[in-house]
């Protein structure tokens, strides 16, 4: 078994730049603290925190109501909303208005050059979620919003076409402080600050966070649906130029840690396994990218965020091997903690 952080899924467009030199750990395992290669070097243009933790354990879920951030989230009216149709299959083309909250992370490269790689989530006007793997050791320029058809300056599907993409710069970077290479499972996230806040549009939305009763006790039960989008590969093993999705089934942690025995009872609570159905796996998403769920409340429905892309079977689309992505639930005090007007 290999299991690797999807961030190297998704640069293999870009290894002839070097921004991957790899080196296993053994046979079976890579090692974590070596994923990224030469980009230990670059120098960093933001100002990366590793901010004080919390432990969730000792609070209660009414306490989340407590933060004075939680005003800043948006609510259900404008946040997670459905589009007009949504029709959702497995590892096909979203429609032009779909996952209006998925960024594309943009990164300096030591020769100067741009590269996209990496995805996030915008959960605020002023906040990007996304995989703490994915700006450890790196510089990120900025993050693109609202774009669809990556070939495309201006998105058209049919007679709809949507706004120009947003490009905004990150002034700071926000990782979760008990995330650690060596134990990459617990805490798989951080948080970008923009630069300027971001208007919201029919094709750039936030993604509502789980902060309440009902919708934490929905984030990771056996039989939950999840999907993910991006950029990722399709089944012919080209990087998607349009922005693709995927339905996923939820994997017991009892049977995800069978299959990926490096799961510990330490880490288990910061996972949720689904996938592993045979050519069907995020490799159509992209590392740090969302992990959403439809939830109803009060007969009203919305998309909300349950886990950020973090790692995976090195062969994406393997029969039995699950993805893993970093669970929200656990997270959210650090993240009300750290999210400002």
């Amino acid at each position: 078994m290999i299991c690797v952080e999807y961030l190297r899924c998704t640069v293999l467009i870009v290894l002839t730049m070097n921004i991957c030199a790899q080196k296993t750990k053994s046979d079976t395992m890579l090692n974590a603290k070596n994923v990224n290669g030469p980009l230990q070097n670059i120098q960093k243009t933001q100002s990366i925190k590793q901010e004080t933790s919390l432990n969730s354990n000792d609070k209660n879920i009414m306490e989340l109501n407590a933060y004075n951030s939680v005003t800043l989230l948006p609510n259900r009216s404008v946040c997670g909303l459905l589009s007009d149709e949504e029709r959702i299959f497995g590892g096909e083309s979203t429609d032009i208005d779909e996952f209006p909250w998925l960024a594309r992370i943009k990164y300096v490269l030591d020769s100067g050059k741009e590269v996209y790689a990496c995805a996030g989530s915008l959960i605020t006007q002023n906040y990007v979620l996304t995989a703490a793997h994915c700006v450890v050791n790196l510089t990120i320029k900025e993050v693109r919003l609202g774009d669809w058809n990556t070939e495309t300056e201006t998105d058209c599907q049919g007679r709809v076409c949507s706004d120009p993409a947003v490009d905004v710069s990150v002034s700071q970077v926000k990782i979760f402080p008990e995330y650690r290479k060596s134990d990459t499972f617990k805490g798989d996230v951080a948080l970008l600050r923009l630069q300027k806040p971001i208007y919201y549009s029919d094709f750039v939305r936030p993604i509502c966070l789980p902060i309440t009763d009902d919708t934490i006790r929905q984030d990771n039960s056996s039989k939950s649906i999840y999907w993910t989008a991006g950029w990722g590969k399709t089944e012919n093993e080209n990087k998607a130029n349009i922005k693709q999705k995927l339905a996923i089934s939820a994997v017991p942690i009892g049977d995800c840690r069978n299959k990926q025995p490096i799961i510990t009872d330490k880490t288990a609570p910061f996972v949720i396994c689904a996938g592993g159905v045979a050519g069907k796996d995020t490799c159509v998403g992209d590392s740090g990218g969302s992990l959403v769920k439809q939830m109803t409340i009060n007969k009203t429905t919305n998309w909300f965020l349950v886990g950020v892309t973090s790692y995976g079977y090195r062969f994406c689309g393997s029969e039995g091997r699950p993805g893993l992505y970093a669970r929200i639930t656990p997270l959210l005090h650090w993240i009300l903690n750290n999210i400002e007007d």
